[in-house]
């Protein structure tokens, strides 16, 4: 179009002369053929500006997108501003609702773990306190027997004692008839004789009836002894009896409280089962302790490892975090170069506006050719060439309004596309928005519930606490009562002691006075040798020498020998009976006392053994820290590997758009389509960071759960030892 005019002016210059010269000479035809020429060219320019009108619309359509579209992106980098600081307080929070999840339940092990040692301690506390009153009670009981057995032996003592002062009183009566006898029949002397044994008989008479005055009040203190051992014996027995009804009341105590500590430990009961076992095979095999020692150092290189593995894991994740930030970054490039791509067609466009100055000027041009074809008969060729070329101009122009009007059209679907992506990614937002207040009330929930269950906590150990405090002052008072019954005890044993000294000299004099009684009886008379009674093994020897020389001087008194006899060897077989039973309880006791000593012996060297043992692991426990303990599964791994992130694939589909040429023919992406895209790639990141989080969490959990197992056994191993 700028090389026609040119050539226009020139045929104007050149032709002025010719066109003034055959103005009059142009026909009729002539004037129709260029009538006909102008009003094509009339109709081409109502067309032409029916087409600048619709571009002008178009231009219009294209702005009204532009600042959609800015609009959008404006909104969506808030929401992703708001989306991240919402996310990061609610990582912050459920971080702090963790660690406070973990700390309270750190608390609550220890204070299971001491209470139920504290419970472990007392009920072991009642058990040797019962074994040693059932003892005390068992031992009272056989000093209760002995003293019985021995009141029957001084009993039958006693009887045999005046059996014999019976027999002496009718040995008297029968040497008084036979005095009278002899009185008749025998001479003065031997009346003589018999009156000084009769007179030496009557002084050991009068002795034995000091004897027997004194054996009676001996037998007398004996009994009011008796009597007041019988009397302690019962008070003791009400003791045994107080005792058993305050250890049935502390069974009872015992068995609420097992109760108690049964729907405590309800939720633990596994770990109680793990720690018995574990406290069983302490006590019967303490050489395992080194290699379970060795095997928890493994243990801690372990978890230490897994630790480090998990410190490894999160900083890819970090990292994979950061490679995300930099495709974010990336995507804004391509935005910012589509953005760019904008303004070079805003400058095509305005190109095309200068094009269209032109087109008008050349239009002005053809206006003044056409003044001058009127007057001209040689510029027909030049007006038909000009007419060819409109023509051609005009097929241009119509092809590119139908373009126009594609890509109008395709413009038209495009905004009515994108309308509906925003109207999705509206309810999107609405939808992450519920999500977040969902988390949040959620959240809410959780520190209702944390405070709910640090109260609960709080009430519970306030509870545990007073019964801790009552179960002492029990306990205290238990031991005071103990420590009572002790001295009682002590002292009733060093009454029963010095009781049985002084009866063992007791027996002692009475055999020296019967010995001496039974020397003198021989050599007065012979009669009385075989009567008198033996305790000892000497006093049978003396009365065997006497019946030997009785039976030597004498065999008309033989059935007075036979009696006595009988009553000796009754005697002896009663004083044989009692001499078994003293030696047999003699070497129970002295069994018993090398089994106590023993037993001592033992315990202090399991005590020694003990508190080594003892101080080695809690010096092993300080070392290691709580927070490295952590389980032997893998369950991380195993989560990590079901929960990868999600990769959404990236839409990539090349977009080419004619418009006056290659003015629009650009391969890359539209805005809004890498809006839709960042914005589904975020919300699959979202989802899965949710997820993960979930998940974590889940596992945190079990690991809290695991580490606080493993450290309330660590503690109660410690204090077991400690204590035993």
């Amino acid at each position: 179009m700028e090389d026609n005019p040119c050539e226009v002016e020139g045929a104007t210059s050149n032709t002025s002369s010719p066109i003034t010269e055959s103005s009059e000479s142009i026909g009729d035809d002539q004037a129709a053929r260029f009538k006909n020429l102008y009003d094509k060219y009339s109709s081409q320019q109502k067309e032409l500006e029916r087409l600048e009108e619709q571009n002008a619309e178009y231009r219009e359509k294209l702005l009204r997108t532009i600042r959609e579209r800015d609009l959008n992106d404006e909104l969506l980098r808030n929401v992703r501003e708001e989306t991240k600081k919402e996310n990061d307080d609610l990582k912050k929070k459920l971080k702090d609702t963790e660690v406070q999840l973990k700390t309270l339940q750190d608390k609550t092990s220890v204070q299971e773990t001491q209470f139920n040692n504290t419970i472990k301690d007392l009920s072991t506390k009642y058990n040797t306190s019962l074994s040693q009153m059932s003892k005390k009670a068992d031992q009272a009981e056989k000093d209760k027997n002995e003293a019985v057995i021995k009141y029957a032996t001084r009993e039958a003592e006693i009887m045999k004692v005046r059996a014999e002062m019976q027999k002496k009183d009718q040995e008297v009566k029968e040497i008084a008839v036979e005095k009278e006898k002899l009185l008749k029949c025998q001479d003065q002397e031997n009346v003589e004789q018999l009156e000084k044994t009769v007179n030496s008989l009557r002084v050991e008479l009068e002795k034995i009836k000091n004897e027997r005055f004194d054996l009676e009040n001996r037998l007398k203190m004996s009994e009011k002894r008796l009597d007041a051992s019988q009397t302690s014996i019962n008070e003791l027995k009400q003791h045994c009896e107080v005792l058993r009804k305050q250890l049935i009341n502390t069974k009872e105590e015992r068995s609420q409280l097992y109760n108690e500590n049964r729907e405590l430990s309800a939720r633990s009961q596994l770990q109680e089962n793990r720690l018995q076992q574990e406290t069983e095979s302490a006590t019967k095999f303490q050489s395992d302790y080194e290699l379970k020692f060795h095997d928890l150092n493994g243990e801690v290189v372990r978890l230490r490892s897994e630790n480090h593995n998990l410190n490894n894991r999160m900083d890819s994740i970090t990292k994979e975090n950061l490679d995300l930030i930099t495709k974010l970054q990336n995507l804004e490039d391509k935005l910012e170069l589509e953005e760019e791509n904008h303004t070079i067609s805003k400058k095509e466009i305005l190109r095309l506006s200068l094009f269209e100055s032109q087109v008008k000027k050349n239009l002005e041009k053809a206006e003044r050719c056409e003044k001058a074809q009127l007057s001209a008969e040689q510029d027909r060729d030049i007006a038909e060439k000009e007419a060819e070329e409109c023509r051609l101009q005009a097929e241009r122009m119509l092809q590119i309004t139908e373009q126009l009007s594609q890509r109008n059209s395709q413009f038209a679907s495009d905004t009515e596309r994108e309308r509906e992506k925003n109207h999705v990614l509206e309810q999107e937002l609405v939808q992450i928005k519920g999500s977040l207040s969902r988390a949040e009330s959620r959240i809410l929930d959780l520190d209702k519930d944390l405070k709910e269950a640090q109260g609960s906590s709080d009430s519970e150990n306030s509870r545990l606490k007073e019964e801790l405090k009552l179960k002492i002052q029990q306990v205290q008072e238990l031991t005071q009562k103990l420590t009572e019954e002790k001295n009682d005890s002590a002292a009733y044993k060093r009454k029963q002691t010095a009781n049985v000294k002084e009866l063992k000299q007791e027996l002692s004099n009475l055999r020296k006075q019967l010995e001496s009684g039974h020397s003198d009886s021989l050599l007065s008379a012979s009669t009385s040798n075989s009567n008198l009674p033996s305790i000892s093994s000497r006093s049978r020897a003396s009365s065997i020498t006497s019946l030997d020389r009785t039976t030597n001087c004498s065999q008309e008194e033989h059935p007075n020998s036979t009696v006595s006899q009988k009553s000796e060897e009754i005697s002896t077989s009663m004083q044989q009976a009692m001499v078994d039973k003293i030696v047999q309880l003699q070497r129970k006791l002295a069994r018993r006392t090398e089994k106590i000593e023993f037993l001592e012996e033992h315990v202090k060297q399991c005590l020694e053994e003990l508190q080594k043992k003892t101080k080695i692991i809690q010096n092993y426990a300080l070392r290691e820290e709580s927070s490295l303990l952590l389980p032997q599964d893998a369950s991380l791994d195993q989560l990590f590997d079901i929960c990868e992130i999600v990769q959404v694939p990236m839409l990539k589909k090349g977009t080419s758009y004619a418009l006056m040429g290659s003015i629009f023919n650009t391969g890359e992406k539209r805005s809004l389509q890498l809006v839709t895209e960042v914005n589904s790639r975020l919300q699959a990141v979202l989802e899965d960071t949710l997820l993960k989080n979930i998940t974590l969490k889940n596992s945190v959990e079990s690991l809290g759960n695991e580490i606080s197992r493993l450290s309330r056994e660590n503690r109660v191993l410690l204090i077991t030892q400690a204590k035993d």
